[in-house]
């Protein structure tokens, strides 16, 4: 797979970003308009034991699957690919039912004794079935990223978030509550495993050369073993991006600040988008490529990627304010403050999401593990000195700083690799930064038309860089754009 399957990859998962992302704000955007402020802090108070649980139980399966039927692919050794998938699918099974039934028989303790609060025992107890549907659909998602087949995870992300909106437009309207859109996404899951399963079959994936009733013990060890080092990463991934809400729950008890920050979090995270969408798409070409023992340079990787990020990190923050009322209304603008500061780290974090398809493919991937292990710490210690004080703005420079760390961390873990991208990349990036930092400062209260006159100068100073260093990337990637949008 050279740059120009990157490209394309790239688009089929932006799509599927996008397609995610803008379903998920509708989904939340219906969520608010149909409950009360408390009840929507209800729902986004267990999220974080649902993402908790469902990491765990992942056991990093996802980018384990992908690795070795990549490198498998690329021996061309296709009957090994049958028999990862016949055992990453035994792994799944026994991992979906053992945590569905941790939550079902502990929702009591976690609602009770954890959060402190008796109403959520019965949304802990709906987690349970999400989480066992979840982990099994993470082995068509493997196959899917392992085959670079891109356009069937934009489907059956297509169908999950439109059909979780359905079902969730129609319980709302038949008198369910705060239970509403837990339901409502079992369903949506459970018809989008159905389609995937259904795509599947298109493969043509030789598993009929494979003895489905064995147990491939040494190749489920392999699978483990890897996934057990992601699932390490994976976890306290996912600790740092809900210890804040948790944090927010436990110490204040308001489940009012858990929705103003919960939407603060959703504002800040579809920057996360476009890195999200070109690390997908690069981490099983530079898993095959390793296996080829062939090179892969990042410069043009790296210089791709943040030649849309700053404008667009910019951009956000511009107009912040007039997006949560024009999106969620004036009851939710305690979010604004929380989301501008989220937003700083969450484009530090793109680096490192960047990163992580090269170090996790490396000869030593475990250095990024000490590096969130840090992270995670610096979060933990910060909310909880920074909560009960400032609540939301605490919980937002705790988790900013965290983010800011991991970004940096991953930059010196690819200088000791002898992988970091060009000097004239990163001294870009610290321009642009710098300036687009000092226009933010001045110019945040400004009118709306000064705004887009500023928002236009940061894009036009983004994109000038890269002209001029990568005149043949910036070609290529408007070339690329150009065939698929006319």
């Amino acid at each position: 797979m050279g740059k120009d399957k990157i490209i394309t990859n790239t688009i089929f998962l932006f799509l599927t970003s996008i397609i995610t992302s803008g379903a998920r704000y509708i989904f939340r955007f219906i969520c608010i308009k149909f409950l009360t402020v408390s009840e929507y802090g209800m729902y986004t108070s267990v999220l974080p034991i649902y993402n908790i649980t469902l990491t765990i139980g992942a056991l990093g399966l996802l980018p384990s699957i992908t690795k070795h039927i990549a490198e498998n692919i690329g021996k061309k050794d296709y009957r090994r690919v049958g028999k990862i998938i016949v055992s990453a699918t035994q792994i799944a099974f026994v991992m979906a039912v053992a945590y569905s039934l941790f939550l079902a028989f502990f929702r009591k303790v976690i609602a009770v004794s954890f959060l402190k609060d008796h109403e959520l025992v019965p949304l802990i107890l709906l987690c349970a079935p999400l989480v066992a549907l979840q982990i099994l659909k993470i082995v068509p998602r493997g196959i899917f990223l392992g085959y670079q087949k891109m356009i069937n995870l934009t489907i059956i992300s297509m169908t999950e978030q439109t059909m979780r909106i359905v079902f969730l437009i129609f319980l709302f309207y038949i008198g369910f509550r705060v239970e509403a859109p837990l339901i409502a996404w079992i369903f949506a899951v459970l018809l989008s495993l159905i389609v995937a399963l259904m795509l599947i079959k298109q493969l043509k994936i030789p598993i009929k050369m494979v003895n489905l009733k064995s147990v491939d013990f040494s190749l489920i060890k392999s699978l483990v073993s890897f996934g057990f080092f992601i699932s390490g990463t994976e976890i306290l991934e996912i600790i740092m991006k809900n210890v804040d809400i948790l944090g927010l729950k436990i110490i204040t008890q308001s489940n009012d600040l858990v929705a103003y920050y919960s939407t603060a979090s959703l504002i800040a995270s579809l920057l996360l988008m476009i890195p999200s969408a070109f690390g997908g798409a690069i981490f099983p070409y530079i898993a095959e490529k390793r296996g080829e023992n062939i090179t892969v340079k990042s410069d043009l990787m790296f210089g791709s990627m943040f030649f849309v990020i700053l404008p667009l990190v910019f951009g956000v923050e511009f107009f912040l304010r007039e997006f949560i009322v024009l999106m969620f209304g004036q009851d939710y603008l305690s979010s604004c403050i929380p989301a501008s500061i989220l937003i700083i780290g969450i484009s530090f974090y793109s680096i490192y999401i960047i990163s992580f398809s090269f170090i996790t493919t490396s000869k030593n991937p475990k250095r990024i593990f000490y590096i969130l292990l840090l992270a995670v710490l610096i979060n933990i210690v910060g909310n909880v000195v920074l909560i009960p004080k400032y609540t939301t703005l605490g919980a937002s420079v705790a988790t900013s700083v965290s983010y800011m760390f991991c970004g940096i961390g991953a930059l010196l873990i690819l200088k000791i690799n002898n992988e970091l991208p060009d000097f004239l990349i990163w001294k870009t990036i610290m321009i642009n930064a710098i300036f687009l930092s000092l226009v933010y400062i001045l110019f945040h209260q400004s009118s709306t038309q000064l705004k887009v006159i500023i928002f236009t100068i940061s894009i036009m100073t983004s994109i000038l860089p890269w002209k001029i260093y990568y005149p043949e990337l910036i070609e290529m990637i408007l070339k690329k754009l150009e065939k698929y949008i006319f």
